[in-house]
């Protein structure tokens, strides 16, 4: 009867309560780790999951400066390849020590040892972890958004940079709490300037997030 009650939870589709798994004498932490497994196992394709699960073996290679060029380069691919659909790993890496203000220094070219083929994988993967509303949010608090501004509105910054970084501060702009940070740090100029540079950074996006900075800026007091 156990057996049926474990069975039907999971036909409706949740999973085993921590009543059912103590009533089998499963402890909870040997669940999650079960758990954990079963989904590394079913998601073998998933970039994104299989970076999660060994985060400290991407971790240490993007945070060290002695890092060979091709090391550097070929984790950075492969994260730039997991983070798009993995909200779970964007949050990570952001939360990461050090970690999201390394890849921008990356970007920006502060990091010798990396090639331009790095620097852009690093750009990528800033864009894609301001797409993930918490993993911006810590990015904000530190105070990183500024150094994106700064780039966006450098005339002599690469093309792309500015492009990936804009678009970066866009995903930004959708949250409430990021506009008067963004506001006093001159992204309206910066991405005014940005669309105005060059028809290969004008995008829909950009014009959506101005729209809506001009908005909350012109509603405050």
């Amino acid at each position: 009867a156990a057996g049926g009650a474990a069975a039907a939870e999971a036909a409706a589709g949740g999973e085993p309560s921590a009543g059912v798994m103590q009533r089998h004498g499963i402890p909870i932490a040997m669940w999650t780790a079960v758990s954990l497994n079963v989904a590394a196992f079913f998601s073998q394709g998933d970039e994104g999951v299989q970076i999660l699960f060994h985060l400290e073996e991407f971790e240490a290679p993007l945070l060290s400066p002695d890092t060979p060029q091709e090391r550097l380069t070929e984790r950075l691919e492969r994260v730039a390849r997991g983070a798009p659909l993995n909200d779970s790993l964007k949050l990570a890496l952001a939360q990461s020590a050090g970690l999201s203000g390394r890849l921008i220094d990356i970007a920006l070219g502060a990091e010798p040892n990396a090639s331009q083929t790095a620097r852009n994988h690093a750009a990528k993967v800033v864009e894609y972890i301001c797409a993930s509303p918490p993993a911006a949010l810590l990015l904000l608090e530190r105070g990183e958004h500024a150094r994106l501004v700064r780039a966006v509105a450098d005339p002599d910054a690469a093309l792309y940079l500015r492009k990936t970084f804009a678009a970066a501060l866009c995903s930004m702009a959708a949250l409430p709490e990021a506009v008067p940070l963004l506001a006093a740090e001159g992204a309206v100029g910066a991405l005014h300037a940005a669309q105005a540079s060059s028809q290969a950074v004008r995008r829909k996006k950009v014009e959506v997030a101005l729209g809506r900075l001009a908005a909350a800026i012109a509603a405050r007091p």
